[in-house]
């Protein structure tokens, strides 16, 4: 038999639903704070400390890959570290998977699409995408062809000398 939804569930009166509500609201009031504001505070300090010194060891470590794979740091922090980070992102989705925790995983790749959405604005149109992955290439293609060194040895120096003598020295 064909009906409408309201006939397959029971009916129920005002003040049922009201006793609901109550209830409901109970739940909600009795959350509190884990950690009280000046705790969190520290954490956040301490966390900004742990990321700073972190970031120093990657910088470092891309100055070195730079100098043994021949390649250039821009090369390396704007085309390889995205490209890994993704893949490690992807592949910890998978693994939250395969571990039955599939609200982490459809986290982490529901926020991949929203970066993704974000920054394509949800206007674009195919070839709008053909040219940002063709920008891309040539982006990477140039910054893997063209090497810059570590030390300034090679950058002119340009001076001005005094307002008396009136030349620009270079």
């Amino acid at each position: 038999m064909i009906g409408t939804k309201r006939a397959n569930y029971p009916k129920r009166n005002f003040e049922e639903a009201a006793c609901d509500d109550e209830e409901d609201s109970d739940v909600v009031s009795d959350e509190s704070a884990v950690i009280g504001f000046w705790s969190a505070f520290v954490w956040l300090v301490l966390m900004t400390g742990v990321i700073a010194l972190l970031s120093e060891y990657v910088l470092g470590t891309i100055e070195a890959a730079s100098d043994s794979w021949g390649l250039s740091v821009n090369f390396i922090s704007e085309i390889l570290l995205p490209i890994v980070g993704n893949a490690a992102e992807h592949a910890a989705a998978v693994i939250f998977a395969f571990k039955n925790k599939l609200d982490i995983s459809l986290g982490v790749a529901l926020e991949s699409a929203t970066q993704i959405a974000m920054f394509v604005d949800g206007t674009s149109h195919y070839l709008k995408g053909l040219v940002l992955l063709l920008c891309y290439l040539v982006i990477g293609a140039s910054f893997f062809i063209f090497r810059t060194t570590n030390n300034h040895a090679d950058t002119v120096n340009i001076s001005f000398r005094s307002s008396n003598e009136g030349i620009m020295g270079v």
